[in-house]
């Protein structure tokens, strides 16, 4: 070492001789421990010179190797403190050199030396991170040493193992495609003839698979102070993934292009402001108009006029709506370029921008001109179609009228032959005749609530009745026919079966439905009708010993206009109808059967109990009375039967032939009730009905009840027209007269509420 090295050392160096005195110390040991350059051991320079001379660890490495380092101990300064530092020593022949630090400065030197270190680790972390994520990799050629530096992600895009691959310069270029070396050697040597920087696209051969991978060089050249080219720096991107990805955008546009080149729709891209930026070749063939035509102008000026405002307003509402996977369905009209109008539905999509918010809309656009056409055939086919069930229900209405009055007569005359005929034989035939009639009645009805049932109009009309004795009328019914045929005909009830809320009317439709086919084709044996209550349900069986029903015929039960058995005569709607009125009633229905084991029908529907006052009104006979009533029916056997049975009860009558009539008669004297007939020529009894309410002081607060057919629905129609009540066609005795006797049974000031059940 040089003398001025010596002296002018960034740190304390000290020569002493075996017996530690030192032969010579620098500028910095003098300045630490304010040695003067006189005769002095170096151990008396320290704080405790005891511990230089016994140190455990300074000797033996001395005499051992010759070096010791990092010794700690502490030097006595020129103010007379103790200043820690730390040891160097070596042993050089007959002299020990000492290289003394100061020990905090040497500590901090070392805390600042581990953070940079720490810090260049973790550049060279995220460098490798930045390296990987962009597949991005450097690499560094020595054109003088021929040594070779790759990053690690260089390796990883060239598919090499840095543990068994050595880059070597020159040699890489066997990773790159036959077909791409020359191109690149060229590059890469005018770079170094040239400027010095160079850059390429290239595809590399993957070392560990083979796989071509598409990549990209830029680097430069070193050169030395004299200008001489020394080393090669670069930077290799791999854009295979890039070059995927845009391959597949190009694709998809291009198939994009070709759908929407193709579409019959029109394929749209609009601002918010309307301006229209693109539209598919479509728009000629469904506007007339070509789409440089129609590019720039705004989609006011596609949507005629009337329509453009709910237009706007429909697609205003889909952006602020906020759920734009929602796609609604616009529909307006357009002008075509010929002048004819074409009808449009738009199907718009939300196209974000980069702040996630709508940037502009995605239309598509199809031409509904032909669907248009059809529903508007549609619909004036509907408003025909109603028309013709209008006409339907006008003709049942008129057909249930014309049917039902004759049958008035006939159940009624009958039932009035009951009570006045005193000898056996005269009575059984007046009840032949009203049972009879009920099974007329009952496939009337079939005809008729057949058509109600598919329009979902027939309502249940629920009132007291004894289901004992509703059965039995059925049995009587069919007792000829059955004694007839050699059968036995049996009827098993509860005893005990209390008064029901039913549609008498529709029961005994229903039983006698099934009684009546049991009956028709059973050839032997007989029929059993068994009727039993079971708590809130009525069960009824109809068992027969008859042949008995295929599976196939199974299949058509409860069907409309089919019969199991074609050699018989029916309507065929006769199941189809029971099947309907008992889910109408709530309950249920079926057949057990096979052939030659006869079958068993049943069915079970929810009853109410009548309470006591119910059971009371049912059970109680019609009290006589006096009363002045106007009846009004154009049918002269319905006035018959109707003079007949309120004179009968003690009432005073007058009888009018139709509703002009009975108005006449309300305007010149008061009456007590009236009873009006509702289908009447010259004036019916809805209109003469509004009229006396209208216009005679003297009856607008006469209870008139309403004579019809048609069930719930008319009855509604006859309270409309202000009438109090309805008794329906055809008129059984018991129930008008009752009806009669409770409207007569209040004042004109405090007649009940109308009826609605």
């Amino acid at each position: 070492m040089t003398e001025a090295a010596f002296e002018l050392a960034p740190c304390g160096l000290v020569v002493c001789d075996n017996d530690g005195t030192i032969v010579a110390a620098n500028r910095y040991f003098r300045a630490m421990s304010g040695y003067d350059g006189g005769p002095k051991t170096f151990g008396r320079c320290l704080t405790r010179p005891s511990q230089f001379i016994l140190s455990a660890k300074l000797l033996p490495e001395l005499n051992l190797t010759g070096e010791a380092s990092e010794i700690a101990l502490s030097l006595t300064g020129p103010d007379g403190d103790s200043v820690p530092i730390l040891l160097n020593a070596r042993r050089d022949g007959d002299h020990f050199h000492y290289a003394v630090f100061p020990a905090k400065e040497r500590r901090e030197y070392e805390t600042e030396y581990l953070n940079a270190k720490k810090k260049l680790t973790q550049y060279s972390d995220y460098l490798r991170m930045a390296e990987r994520l962009a597949h991005l990799g450097h690499w560094h050629g020595n054109m003088v040493t021929k040594e070779t530096y790759w990053s690690p992600e260089t390796y990883a895009i060239f598919g090499c193992d840095p543990e068994t691959f050595t880059p070597r310069f020159g040699e890489t270029m066997a990773l790159y495609h036959p077909d791409d070396r020359e191109e690149i050697r060229a590059i890469v040597e005018a770079a170094i003839a040239g400027n010095g920087e160079f850059s390429f696209r290239a595809r590399c051969i993957r070392h560990d698979s083979g796989e071509i991978r598409h990549i990209e060089t830029n680097g430069v050249c070193e050169r030395d102070e004299s200008g001489k080219a020394i080393g090669l720096f670069g930077v290799v991107h791999d854009l295979s993934d890039i070059l995927s990805a845009q391959e597949a955008t190009e694709a998809s546009e291009a198939r994009y292009r070709l759908l929407a080149d193709s579409s019959n729709d029109i394929i749209s891209v609009f601002g918010l402001d309307g301006a229209i930026e693109y539209l598919s070749p479509a728009v000629e063939k469904l506007l007339g108009f070509t789409p440089a035509e129609l590019t720039g102008r705004n989609v006011r000026d596609i949507v005629l006029p009337e329509d453009y405002p709910v237009t706007r307003a429909a697609f205003a509402s889909y952006v602020r709506g906020g759920d734009w996977s929602a796609v609604p369905r616009v529909q307006y009209r357009a002008r075509h370029k010929q002048g004819h109008i074409v009808w449009l539905e738009a199907s718009p999509r939300a196209m974000l921008g980069p702040d996630g918010k709508i940037a502009k809309l995605q239309d598509v656009v199809r031409d509904i001109t032909e669907r248009k056409a059809v529903e508007a055939a549609l619909e004036d086919a509907m408003v025909d179609a109603n028309a013709a069930a209008e006409a339907k229900s006008q003709f049942l209405a008129t057909m249930s009228h014309e049917l039902r009055t004759p049958l008035t007569s006939i159940i009624g005359f009958s039932a009035l032959l009951r009570e006045v005929v005193e000898s056996e034989e005269p009575r059984r035939y007046s009840q032949r005749i009203w049972t009879a009639s009920q099974g007329l009645l009952a496939l009337i009805n079939d005809i008729l609530d057949h058509s109600k049932l598919e329009a979902g109009q027939l309502e249940l009309d629920l009132a007291p009745c004894s289901a004992n004795e509703l059965m039995q009328e059925v049995a009587d019914l069919l007792e000829v026919q059955a004694h007839a045929k050699g059968l036995f005909l049996t009827v098993d009830t509860d005893d005990d079966m209390p008064l029901m809320l039913l549609d008498e009317v529709r029961m005994r439709q229903i039983l006698i439905n099934l009684a009546g086919n049991a009956v028709k084709f059973t050839g032997d044996g007989g029929v059993t009708i068994a009727l039993h209550w079971r708590g809130d349900r009525l069960q009824v069986t109809v068992t027969d010993t008859g042949p008995g029903i295929s599976p196939e015929g199974h299949k058509r039960l409860f069907k409309r206009f089919s019969q199991v058995d074609h050699t018989t005569n029916g309507t065929g709607l006769g199941l189809m109808i029971c099947k309907q009125l008992v889910e109408l009633m709530g309950g249920r229905i079926g057949v057990e059967s096979s052939p030659g084991n006869g079958s068993m029908f049943w069915f079970d529907i929810p009853v109410q109990v009548c309470d006591g006052e119910d059971a009371d009104e049912a059970g109680t006979e019609v009290a006589t009375g006096t009363g002045y009533i106007l009846m009004a029916d154009d049918h002269a056997g319905n006035r018959d039967l109707i003079l007949s049975l309120m004179r009968a009860r003690g009432y005073y009558v007058d009888a009018v032939a139709d509703g002009g009539e009975a108005l006449q008669a309300c305007l010149e004297r008061r009456y007590d009730l009236i009873l009006m007939d509702v289908n009447m020529p010259v004036m019916d009894g809805l209109v003469a009905t509004q009229g006396i309410r209208a216009s005679s002081e003297l009856n607008a607060r006469t209870p008139i009840i309403g004579v019809s057919a048609g069930g719930e629905s008319r009855r509604r129609i006859c309270l409309g027209a202000g009438m109090n009540d309805m008794v329906e066609k055809p008129i059984r005795p018991g129930v008008l007269t009752a009806t009669v006797a409770e409207w007569l049974a209040h004042s004109q000031g405090d007649l009940p509420h109308a009826r609605i059940g």
